[in-house]
């Protein structure tokens, strides 16, 4: 077994991928920054629903509408200077410039991914307090230092991604138990179809429809293991 270097720096590193649920690479897999950031900001917010006040009433509650996704800021540095090999042992490593190094920043967070037709899917990772699945949404770049031919020798590049997640995911996190959603349970030993939708719904009357929405034929012998669909009722089905 291998083990890790307690001493050895952790370097934050962008992943890029090919699919929400972040199992393929994708073309331009992942690169490591160069400086780690001084800090990065993590936002959340929540939206309420903006309704007319009444003249000369008093305030009104304030009603959730829905939670938009977190953001991560931070900022990047870029550099071609050699100020990045004082302490490394590659010092003969070819050194990029800043306009390539811009060049693959850009290839794997903000560029479109052919295989997809969109920009890739992204994970920002710093060891193991961050792990951020997410899209990037602004990216502002600020040339610091030039050569005597004008050519950029370092800039900082300050970059906003938004949280993002598959469908699945998210709603595994927001743990709805309302009967307006769509629940998928998985059988266990001793459940009964009248239980589980008193359970879900509130009453039991309508195990005969989730038999028919299941297929069932006979609703009475469930087997454990087997998934079965509760779609969300409707608004006459909830008091029928």
């Amino acid at each position: 077994m291998t083990l890790k270097n307690p001493f050895k720096l952790e370097k934050m590193r962008i992943e890029a991928y090919t699919d929400v649920e972040r199992k393929s690479p994708a073309l331009r897999k992942s690169m490591e920054v160069m400086f780690n950031p001084e800090s990065y900001q993590q936002t959340h917010e929540l939206a309420f629903i903006k309704g007319r006040q009444p003249m000369n009433s008093p305030a009104v509650p304030a009603r959730y509408s829905y939670t938009p996704p977190g953001e991560l800021s931070l900022t990047f540095i870029i550099d071609s200077t050699g100020v990045s090999e004082s302490f490394s042992l590659l010092k003969s490593v070819k050194r990029k410039s800043v306009n390539d190094q811009i060049k693959e920043f850009k290839d794997i967070c903000l560029n479109m991914e052919g295989k997809i037709h969109q920009p890739p899917f992204l994970k920002v990772c710093w060891g193991k307090a961050l792990s951020f699945s997410c899209r990037i949404k602004t990216l502002a770049i600020t040339y610091k230092l030039f050569d005597r031919g004008g050519e950029p020798i370092r800039a900082e590049l300050d970059a906003t991604f938004i949280h993002d997640e598959s469908q699945e995911a998210i709603n595994k996190k927001a743990n709805k138990q309302s009967p307006d959603v769509t629940h998928l349970h998985t059988i266990k030993s001793g459940d009964t179809l009248p239980f589980l939708c008193k359970q879900i719904y509130g009453s039991q009357r309508h195990y005969l429809m989730i038999a028919r929405k299941n297929n069932l034929n006979d609703f009475r012998n469930l087997t454990p293991g087997q998934q079965l669909v509760f779609p969300p009722l409707q608004n006459d089905e909830r008091h029928s």
